[in-house]
């Protein structure tokens, strides 16, 4: 009798978790989805058909399709307005952004999926060669609200350095063209893969690379969406088996070219 008991327990509780998984998948039938507005290759709102999409987007999706969980896409204006909807459990799930120990109070975040550099875009006319933050110290820079760049760096900012927040990235580049920064702090990514500002091609801006500050970009749960506990079982055995087989790789590089090529196909493995 005593020898049986474990068992029993084991079943019983794999039973209860089986009908609150089906449970919850009775209730959970479309789930809010969002992440920042201009982030290629994980996410971006796409003016030409008003569509949000990006390996982020597409992650999320394909493994809540399994469990017949429809996504509804909603375009970000303010990523601050983004991020408290979010811990209010109005948007159930965001598809980018970086792992924190403040957001980790209200999120549930699942990955990496994929890793990121920090990069510094300075005046062409300072000639600076930034390849730590020691290089930016006496000089005026800017980073977006909202834009978290990870807890060590982000620490390392607000003790070492004279940085302003804006509301948008848009500002900040705007403000850094007029010289009324010297630089502005981003991610990689959205740094050179944006349809707002044109970073690369802009005669008057130097691009450097912080190579030791390297941040994980996950996907999150909200903690107050009625549907966290199933979405973070759905995604959080999802997201390591799509890492595994390659299929996270091959859809940040089908996005990053989607976006240069500015064409409408739809994602590897799926029907137009």
């Amino acid at each position: 009798m005593r020898s049986g008991w474990p068992a029993a327990l084991l079943i019983t509780l794999l039973m209860t978790c089986v009908k609150l998984t089906n449970a919850a998948d009775a209730t959970c039938k479309e789930v809010i989805l969002t992440g920042p507005e201009s982030y290629v290759p994980f996410v971006w709102f796409r003016k030409s058909d008003e569509q949000v999409l990006g390996a982020g987007v597409e992650i999320a999706r394909r493994a809540l399709a399994e469990h017949n969980i429809s996504l509804k896409t909603e375009r970000t204006f303010a990523w601050n307005r983004t991020l408290a909807r979010a811990r209010a459990g109005e948007i159930d799930i965001l598809v980018a952004l970086y792992k924190t120990d403040e957001r980790e109070k209200t999120m549930e975040f699942i990955g990496p999926y994929a890793n990121e550099r920090t990069l510094v875009l300075t005046r062409a006319a300072l000639d600076l060669d930034v390849r730590s933050l020691d290089d930016l110290k006496g000089l005026y820079g800017g980073a977006a609200q909202g834009d978290s760049r990870g807890d060590a760096l982000e620490a390392d900012m607000r003790s070492e350095l004279n940085l302003i927040r804006a509301p948008h990235v848009r500002l900040l580049f705007a403000m850094l063209i007029a010289g009324r920064l010297d630089y502005m702090l981003l991610g990689e990514s959205a740094g050179l893969y944006r349809d707002d500002i044109d970073v690369r091609a802009h005669p008057a801006m130097q691009r450097h690379i912080l190579p030791e500050f390297e941040e994980g970009v996950y996907l999150a749960v909200s903690k107050r969406s009625a549907c966290a506990a199933i979405l973070s079982q759905i995604l959080g055995g999802a997201v390591p088996r799509m890492i595994e087989d390659g299929t996270t790789k091959q859809l940040l590089e089908y996005y990053t070219q989607l976006f240069g090529s500015g064409q409408k196909k739809s994602a590897p493995g799926h029907d137009p």
